[in-house]
């Protein structure tokens, strides 16, 4: 039988021995998300990431010799306003091999007792049978969650979940993001990447002389760090032309590519 336009998959849930500003915390940062999506041994490469509501991604998984391409947009991601209330994000999955086939995917996280946490994931397809086609693909669900269960319990994630609740998801009015060690561990390579920069700045740190094209490039940087609720890295306006203030340097210098 072939399902309806619309219809949704029975609701996925996992419950994870940590809380749920922790695990709302792994599915929000790009660093986090390269350790447990997809399958054991495969590579994620991240090309956009923009955990936020009106927010978009864009990755690939390289596992077994081919490349599974999946894009999609963030219609919600809200923490959690209080206690007892939960968390949730709201994106739409579409694979490349399906181009115009989206899913929604509805994500909840909500606390239980003890330090415990609950996930339930709803998800619905856009078009008659795309739901059928999605269940006839290997299910790798438990494996993937496996991970992330030994993600949350790893020392390096112990370290991090001090700063779960600050993630890309800031709110319209709130102040712009300053960079520092915990946003450009997460952040910084793959902004300045998907802002095709990286050559531009490395000039600009290393006081070389800078084109019409290189304003452009801090240009398209900024704007794409103001999408991610950051401060802007280059200060374009000012007599000296475009500048780096010195901590920012030191930042791109210790967490980007450019200079290894």
């Amino acid at each position: 039988m072939t399902s309806p336009a619309g219809s949704r998959s029975a609701p996925l849930i996992r419950d994870f021995n940590a809380p749920a500003a922790s695990v709302f915390f792994a599915h929000t940062n790009s660093r986090l998300l390269r350790q447990w999506v997809g399958p054991r041994g495969r590579e994620l490469r991240i090309r956009d990431f923009v955990p936020r509501t009106g927010g978009f991604w864009n990755y690939s998984i390289l596992w077994q010799g081919r490349e599974v391409h999946l894009f999609g947009s963030f219609h919600e991601v809200t923490r959690s306003p209080g206690p007892d209330l939960a968390a949730r994000i709201v994106r739409t999955v579409e694979s490349g091999d399906r181009p115009g086939h989206p899913r929604l995917e509805v994500l909840t996280f909500t606390d239980l007792a003890e330090g415990h946490s609950r996930l339930e994931v709803l998800s619905a397809a856009a078009f008659a049978g795309d739901h059928d086609a999605g269940a006839a693909e290997p299910d790798m669900t438990g494996e993937l969650y496996d991970r992330l269960d030994e993600l949350l319990a790893s020392p390096e994630f112990g370290a991090d979940a001090g700063i779960a609740g600050e993630t890309s998801n800031h709110r319209p009015g709130d102040p712009l993001r300053a960079w520092d060690a915990v946003t450009a561990a997460g952040d910084l390579d793959l902004t300045i990447q998907g802002s095709a920069s990286g050559e531009a700045l490395t000039r600009l740190i290393n006081g070389e002389s800078l084109s019409p094209e290189d304003l452009f490039a801090f240009g398209r940087l900024n704007s794409l760090c103001v999408l991610k609720w950051s401060e802007p890295l280059v200060m374009l306006l000012g007599p000296a032309g475009p500048q780096i203030a010195p901590e920012y340097a030191e930042l791109v210098r210790e967490y980007a590519k450019l200079f290894r």
